[in-house]
């Protein structure tokens, strides 16, 4: 789990590849079981809602009930529909089976589900299925900040229609940090660095291995189908080298951006990326 363009693509193959474990395109299960996505993923920069809608979803949450939005029908897995209202609990443990029997089949010892948006429910994710592992991915937010944005002039939707300013870019990568951030300190989490991984990918996969206990394959798998075709934008994570995704911070945000963007950041959320990677403190602050 991570910001959105901030690498969780690339660390799914190779992590996947690396511990024999089976995985698949994105389900964002979680942030459709338990909704208020919008609230949640851009809490300074959300767009209105009905005030009907809001104490509904509330309501809905604090009872532990499901939107209905939670169905899944991917190759090899499948969680049909269910009625709105439906027990959170329930449809979570119809999903980690499903996931189960799917690794199973397949020869593999274990699953990753990767969805960026995940990781503004991880304290539900943690009391739903406390058994599972979650890595966290930071990436510098300016280099994220401006993949997001060069992707929404690329592609209309989701993108251009999701990230319509920049302010909901930077929003985006504040609020997912500070999720991550606040996961500190709780069990079975793993905090990754972007520019640490990709410079020294077999040292965090080691790190990795040792920490959830699982060996690395001595056989790695073949490529894991993780993008659907309507996901041209990860075609570049999907089979090129390990290596740092070149930086967009000049030739997608002209300099008034590139400042509103250095104005908006997050202090707190900036401070958890410098303990993640000590060496690299001052590159995110460096004045274009």
């Amino acid at each position: 789990m991570g910001c959105s363009r901030g690498g969780t693509t690339i660390v799914q193959r190779k992590l996947a590849a690396a511990l024999n474990l089976y995985t698949l395109p994105e389900t964002r299960f979680f942030s459709n079981l338990l909704g208020n996505a919008e609230a949640r993923l851009f809490p300074t920069t959300a767009r209105h809602r009905p005030p009907v809608r809001v104490f509904t979803s509330a309501l809905r949450e604090k009872l532990g009930r499901s939107t209905g939005r939670e169905h899944i029908s991917l190759e090899g897995i499948t969680l049909p529909r269910a009625r709105k209202w439906a027990r959170v609990q329930h449809r979570t443990a119809q999903f980690v089976a499903q996931l189960d029997r799917a690794a199973v089949a397949d020869g593999h010892v274990g699953w990753l589900e990767k969805s960026p948006s995940h990781t503004h429910y991880a304290p539900d994710i943690h009391q739903l299925v406390p058994e599972a592992w979650m890595v966290h991915l930071i990436r510098d937010p300016r280099d994220t900040v401006a993949s997001i944005w060069d992707a929404a002039q690329r592609y209309d939707d989701p993108w251009g229609v999701i990230y319509d300013r920049i302010e909901r870019a930077v929003d985006k990568w504040n609020a997912a940090t500070r999720a991550s951030a606040a996961m500190r300190g709780r069990p079975r989490q793993i905090f990754l660095s972007y520019q640490q991984f990709t410079k020294y990918p077999q040292a965090a996969l080691d790190r990795i291995s040792r920490t959830i206990g699982l060996p690395l394959a001595l056989a790695p798998s073949g490529q894991p189908q993780i993008a659907t075709a309507v996901e041209p934008w990860k075609a570049a994570a999907l089979a090129a080298p390990v290596q740092p995704a070149c930086s967009k911070w000049h030739s997608a945000l002209t300099a008034a951006e590139r400042a509103r963007v250095d104005q908006l950041l997050c202090p707190r959320a900036l401070a958890f990326l410098d303990s993640l990677s000590p060496t690299q403190q001052q590159d995110h602050r460096h004045v274009a």
